[in-house]
């Protein structure tokens, strides 16, 4: 075995990375237990970002519930409240008034109970702007950064609903020429940062960004790829994935390039009705149109056992993808209109 790929959040939580680094001695992507506590704690990141000069949003840490309404008060709404755990990408509620704030910290502390994690939770100032995704590539010597991607992780059309893992994305993404100068300034930046502390994992990670009042804020860090956002991102690069993966595992990114296709890579999720709820049970889906490509520019991920009717209400069934030179989404959606299956859906707004 030349290497091993480990993206799934528990595991990398419980060390899982750490065995294979340790133990078996296979070069592995993933990482490991401490450098995943960026993304399993809420406060850990933070806390990383405030000792690096990262700038992030002003926070603050509730250890006692009595506190959340003088912060809200102090903050004014709406608000970001956040769990500290991991909590499959649905972690994150903006309130835009006193009774989603109760719901958010209600919910929080349910969960905590269930899951017998720790009862602090977040409270951040929400800060409005243009949101986007940066992935990196590490080696413990060299971090790469590939393009940016727009991803919507809002349930609904026009960003309403509750906040999810995400249910679609492209890339490349227009920036302004100010923009564009914010985020090279950024990246060079955690290049620094990287070199001076050389976190112990190979792997690929991602960064919430927010442009806003002319800074570039860091929102969350998530110690693996995004869903949607790494398929659009593999799916648009035109170098060989496999040498990079490989160059990323032993240690060798330094000499590699990243090259990528003409055109736009779009990315649409088609996911249960019950999935934004979180219900983990499995739900017969019978697809009423057997699932392949209208054409060979379409591009299907499955997320479904090969008998295509039993699912995981809580998962993405599968993501449509299509790089193309003005809207990959007009194909998409060709292609998913198609599909007439009961108790299945899709954001309808993505790319517009």
């Amino acid at each position: 075995m030349d290497f091993v790929i480990v993206f799934n959040e528990v595991y990398s939580a419980k060390g899982l990375v750490d065995y294979y680094r340790e133990v078996i001695k296979i070069p592995i992507i993933g990482t490991t237990r401490k450098w995943f506590k960026l993304e399993s704690s809420k406060i850990e990141g933070k806390t990383f970002m405030i000792e690096n000069g990262i700038k992030t949003p002003e926070y603050e840490i509730i250890t006692n519930i009595k506190e959340t309404d003088k912060i809200i008060s102090s903050f004014g709404l709406p608000v970001v409240i956040k769990d500290n755990n991991l909590r499959a990408g649905f972690g994150s509620y903006i309130c835009q008034n006193t009774t989603e704030c109760k719901k958010a910290v209600k919910k929080i502390k349910v969960l905590s109970k269930k899951y017998k994690n720790d009862n602090p939770f977040i409270i951040e100032k929400f800060v409005k702007g243009k949101e986007l995704s940066q992935q990196y590539m590490w080696d413990e010597k060299t971090l790469i950064p590939f393009l940016p991607v727009k991803d919507y992780k809002r349930e609904k059309e026009n960003n309403k609903g509750v906040n999810t893992g995400g249910l679609g994305s492209y890339t490349p993404i227009n920036l302004t020429g100010e923009e564009q100068k914010l985020l090279d300034e950024y990246n060079k930046n955690l290049a620094e940062i990287f070199q001076k502390i050389k976190p112990e994992f190979t792997g690929i990670f991602t960064v919430n960004l927010l442009f806003a009042e002319e800074n570039i804020y860091t929102l969350e860090i998530n110690m693996r790829p995004g869903i949607t956002e790494f398929e659009t991102t593999i799916e648009h690069i035109s170098s060989d994935l496999l040498e990079l993966l490989y160059n990323c595992a032993t240690g060798s990114l330094q000499n590699s390039v990243i090259t990528y296709k003409e055109g736009i890579t779009g990315c649409v999720a088609l996911v249960h009705k019950e999935y934004s709820r979180q219900i983990y049970r499995k739900r017969k889906v019978i697809l009423e149109k057997q699932i392949n490509p209208i054409d060979n520019e379409i591009k299907i991920n499955l997320n479904i056992p090969s008998d295509n009717n039993m699912i995981y209400t809580n998962k993405r069934i599968l993501s449509v993808l299509c790089t193309d030179n003005t809207n990959p989404f007009s194909k998409i959606y060709k292609y998913l209109d198609t599909i007439k299956t009961k108790n299945l859906y899709y954001r309808k707004d993505i790319g517009q």
